[in-house]
């Protein structure tokens, strides 16, 4: 059996996904505390994970899809669709 991981950065509170979206910044502070707070941060390591590199992102999304992706990073950001939101700084 693998063992339990929990993947962590602080970059993660970077990703702005707009007004009333649910994966919102200010959850990961609060779900870190609760952790804390539950004792499970004593048993599960933290880990910060490894920036994927182009060729991961290509193991499930095309390049065309990828280019997209990075202009809209470049020119500040957007929405590709009503629930996925793209972030310059994460």
């Amino acid at each position: 059996m693998s063992e339990a991981v929990i993947f962590f950065d602080p970059l993660f509170v970077e990703h702005k996904t707009g007004l009333g979206h649910p994966e919102k910044p200010e959850r990961l502070p609060v779900a870190m505390e609760a952790l804390e707070e539950s004792g499970l941060l004593e048993q599960v390591p933290v880990r910060s994970p490894r920036d994927a590199t182009i060729q991961d992102i290509e193991l499930v999304h095309g390049s065309k899809y990828i280019a997209q992706v990075q202009k809209m990073a470049d020119a500040g950001g957007g929405h590709l669709d009503m629930d996925t939101a793209v972030s310059s700084e994460a």
